[in-house]
């Protein structure tokens, strides 16, 4: 009876690490192989994508916080929007979105929006605070 609970808890341990490991999801097909190979095909391999996440708060010109503002992540390249968020009361947000160098943000708050391009190092600063203009 130890036993099966050893494997149960080993199960459930793997279980929650692997939910916790991002990966894109992909339709798994057949790899073409050659002849000499032996004619077997094998399942592709998975494309791995890394998740950044990316906390702070919006403000306005003056500074002053701004509550219930929307936030997009668009790659700048494919004009994909990578994620999507919205402020809290005190203009605080926090939001996942996949490694990109650079990314696009669009910020929209009283049917006005703006958008402004930066790096990713800056938008993974500790203290990031965007300006709503």
């Amino acid at each position: 009876m130890r036993y099966i609970w050893t494997l149960l808890l080993v199960g459930l341990l793997w279980a929650q690490e692997e939910s916790r490991t991002p990966v894109k999801e992909t339709t798994t097909r057949s790899a073409k192989v050659s002849p000499r190979s032996g004619g077997a095909s094998r399942p592709a391999k998975e494309e791995v994508v890394v998740m950044e996440t990316i906390s702070g708060k919006v403000v306005d010109k003056k500074g002053k916080e701004l509550g219930q503002a929307h936030l997009w992540f668009i790659d700048p390249q494919t004009g994909e929007t990578l994620a999507e968020s919205q402020t809290d009361s005190k203009g605080n947000f926090a939001v996942a979105v996949p490694r990109r160098e650079e990314l696009l943000v669009r910020i929209g708050h009283a049917n006005k929006t703006s958008e402004k391009p930066y790096p990713i190092n800056e938008l993974l600063e500790e203290y990031l605070e965007l300006v709503f203009e």
